[in-house]
């Protein structure tokens, strides 16, 4: 089990999920989960992890990390 901490960007709400793909500029992230206070994810060996920030719903920026 590993803990991801994530930072924020200004202006925007983070969000992430485990596995799929990262968002193209602009994708609806309706269904993915919002960011921790702590920002911490628990995610296990193999996972790929995304994490995107979020400007009114869409995709304005993503990264991953796989474990």
């Amino acid at each position: 089990l590993y803990a991801i901490t994530a930072l924020g960007a200004t202006g925007s709400n983070l969000l992430y999920q485990i596995g799929g793909g990262l968002p193209a500029l602009g994708d609806d992230l309706s269904t993915w989960t919002a960011l921790p206070g702590d920002g911490v994810i628990a995610a296990n060996a193999g996972d790929t992890v995304h994490v995107a920030a979020s400007i009114g719903g869409k995709a304005a920026l993503a990264s991953a990390i796989s474990l």
